[in-house]
């Protein structure tokens, strides 16, 4: 009879377990999903910094251009070669005069389902 009674133990024992490995599994997958909803983000982030670099060297570059184009013209940027998928770039000149130039660049990225836009206001 007592080894009857040990194996109702380890079946105990064993279920226990498997519901703790279970616990353990839904955690683990519920911060792994926060981990890549949060790289996604800084990815979103560093993708807009890149963009908005490179526009404010663009518009370094093409001063005079510029002011040909004179206040409140836009310039849609082709951002292409910079390989970020679904995303678009923005110079609207709110000011151009031969010693200042203010700008407004505006910055559009999508990933997956989430888009993530920036408008920054500059002064050349």
């Amino acid at each position: 009879m007592k080894r009857a009674a040990n194996n109702g133990f380890i079946l105990l024992y064993v279920v226990l377990i498997l519901s703790l490995i279970g616990l353990a599994m839904v955690l683990l997958s519920n911060s792994s999903k926060i981990m890549a909803f949060e790289s996604s983000t800084a990815a979103l982030e560093a993708n807009c910094r890149n963009i908005l670099a490179s526009s404010l060297t663009w518009a370094g570059q093409n001063r005079k251009r510029l002011l040909r184009l004179g206040q409140d013209a836009t310039v849609q940027l082709d951002i292409s070669d910079l390989k970020i998928p679904r995303s678009s770039c923005d110079l609207n000149i709110l000011k151009a005069d031969k010693l200042n130039i203010e700008i407004e660049v505006t910055v559009s990225c999508m990933r997956g389902r989430r888009q993530l836009e920036r408008s920054r206001k500059f002064s050349l």
